[in-house]
């Protein structure tokens, strides 16, 4: 018995007429005689009995009926949830993040997908880029947004680009002026990461001070960015930020662009290149479409060239090179 025997019959009971069934069911009325009487024989009883001017069911047909009826709903049910499996709207996924992600296009990536998408079990988890990429690679994460450059080899598309940004407590000298150099901030505390949580980004940006023709003083040491904004706005220093946590917005700091050439920050999604399932692939092109609208906050921050900004000073030219190695830990 098959569930076409069992839809075909269906339409026959309820109708109690074979011409409406087999338009019903858009098949000619003779196939659907047919299939009756197959399904008839495969159960060894009657189920209808006919006469020229009516069509009745058998005490196995009321039965039948009875029971088919669940049958053929749970079996529409099925196949609903295969196709909504099939097209990504149900299942599970996990996405893991880095903690400057949460001031970029994450939040928006993340409610569109659960608006569409409502029955897929999110789940999100915040660890540093090596950590996310490692549990991207052990299937432990199904994708993560995170930092260049990466240490595996896994599929990308960018997310955003964000320069560095310089965070002053709103009271600084500096404050005044619209942008900076890195020179500007050589008689300044520097808040950093320690070294052995980011060594790559403390070196790169030992170096670049240097080139500058300052060695930076670091007066506090903290391990992310919100601690580091929070240390500035009670006086402890100046720190160098993504240009992400503009958002985090407070008016005890102010954050002011250095000019060109500017240090990048470059966040990307990345996830294995051979994952075929269907979730990921409409979490994906839900990120691509929100990543591809412009960011106004983050087109403001990009400094122009010669930016002075009606201040009425010229800043001085700076050899920075754009601070890609720096971003390996995150």
């Amino acid at each position: 018995m098959e569930l076409r025997h069992l839809r075909y019959f269906v339409a026959a009971a309820e109708e109690l007429h074979f011409g409406r069934a087999a338009k019903r069911v858009n098949i000619a009325q003779p196939a659907l005689t047919k299939q009756i009487q197959s399904l008839e024989a495969d159960l060894g009883t009657r189920l209808f009995c006919r006469s020229k001017r009516r069509v009745e069911l058998t005490d196995a047909g009321r039965r039948l009926l009875a029971d088919a009826r669940p049958l053929l709903e749970h079996a529409r049910q099925v196949e609903d949830v295969a196709n909504r499996v099939g097209q990504g709207e149900v299942g599970r996924l996990a996405v893991g993040f880095t903690p400057v992600a949460l001031y970029g296009a994450l939040p928006p990536i993340l409610r569109a997908f659960r608006e569409r998408m409502p029955d897929v079990d999110l789940t999100v988890d915040e660890q540093w880029t090596p950590e996310v990429v490692r549990a991207i690679v052990s299937k432990r994460l199904d994708a993560g947004v995170v930092r260049l450059p990466l240490d595996a080899d896994l599929a990308t598309f960018p997310l955003r680009s964000d320069p560095l940004v310089v965070a002053l407590p709103a009271d600084h000298p500096l404050a005044r002026y619209p942008s900076l150099i890195l020179s500007d901030l050589e008689h300044d505390r520097f808040i950093l990461f320690p070294r052995h949580l980011r060594p790559d980004f403390h070196d790169d940006l030992m170096r670049l001070c240097r080139e500058a023709g300052f060695t930076p003083r670091i007066g506090q040491e903290a391990t992310t960015e919100p601690t580091m904004v929070g240390l500035v706005a009670a006086g402890l220093g100046i720190t160098l930020v993504p240009a992400a946590y503009r958002m985090m917005e407070r008016p005890d700091v102010v954050y002011r662009p250095l000019t060109e050439p500017v240090a990048i920050i470059e966040t990307v999604l990345a996830w294995r290149r051979d994952d075929p399932s269907a979730v990921l692939q409409a979490f994906l092109a839900v990120a691509r479409e929100i990543a591809s609208r412009p960011d106004p906050a983050l087109s403001a921050m990009v400094p122009r060239n010669g930016a002075g900004g009606g201040s009425g000073r010229s800043p001085r030219p700076l050899a920075m090179p754009e601070l890609r190695p720096a971003v390996r830990q995150t």
